[in-house]
């Protein structure tokens, strides 16, 4: 039994280019670049634009480390190419949040602004 977000393969979208030597995992797309060091008893593969994680046995450890390392993997590529966005709502009569600069200063009926 495999685990099944492990089993799954990575797709490598256009732009992105993946470096795997041995256990470091390495991507680099227009978003940036980031590295990993796959964890041991799991393999790595780029076959058919495609990144293939496969655990060396079927202990218990190494199918959670399985599904962990495909996670992480699939996350570093979205990460590379797509970038994260985070999406805040503010639901509440009285409630304001205002962008100041990088941070966000909020009025939320203290008699003070929350930063």
């Amino acid at each position: 039994m495999a685990s099944h977000i492990g089993k799954l393969p990575v797709d490598i979208p256009a732009g992105v280019e993946v470096k795997i030597e041995g256990q470091s995992f390495s991507v680099k797309g227009a978003k940036g670049s980031d590295s990993y060091e796959i964890p041991e008893g799991i393999t790595a593969a780029v076959a058919d634009n495609q990144i293939v994680l496969t655990p060396v046995d079927d202990l218990r450890p190494t199918r959670a480390k399985h599904g962990l390392a495909r996670a992480i993997v699939a996350s570093m590529v979205k990460g590379v190419h797509d970038g994260y966005t985070k999406t805040l709502d503010i639901v509440g009569t009285g409630y304001r949040a205002v962008m100041k600069g990088k941070g966000i200063e909020f009025s939320l009926g203290y008699s003070h602004t929350i930063t």
